[in-house]
């Protein structure tokens, strides 16, 4: 049971999850004795310190003898999100964008046309005889 939380909960149990490295009801997993109380970590444990298996990647003497072998920068920024130019102003393309608009391509549209005039030309032609 090295990966289980073993938190003490209210009922007096120990909590029974085997997350590996971070419990989402009580955090990071750490060593704990029988009774549930956090032991004290010791320096033979190189995992303790580094709960976080996604920063592995980035760790600086790692990144320096991969870029010395292959010659390009590991570094990787966060991107930013481009900041708009006039924030406060509406699109106008947006506000064209209106129901009557969208119901009138197709009400208006050429076949839409010809069958409404074909079908007003039948049922005037019946009203004749």
């Amino acid at each position: 049971m090295k990966w289980s939380c073993r938190a003490p909960l209210p009922s007096g149990r120990l909590c029974p999850r085997m997350d590996r490295f971070k419990c989402p009801l009580h955090g990071p997993i750490v060593p704990r004795n029988a009774v549930g109380q956090p032991t004290t970590q010791s320096a033979s444990d190189p995992d303790a310190e580094r709960l976080d298996p996604a920063l592995d990647w980035q760790d600086p003497e790692l990144l320096r003898d991969l870029e010395a072998t292959m010659g390009l920068n590991m570094k990787v920024e966060k991107k930013r999100k481009g900041k708009r130019k006039h924030p406060g102003l509406t699109d106008i393309k947006e506000t064209e964008n209106t129901t009557g608009k969208r119901l009138g391509k197709k009400l208006f549209n050429r076949s839409a046309m010809k069958r409404v005039a074909d079908e007003l030309n039948r049922l005037e032609g019946r009203r004749k005889t």
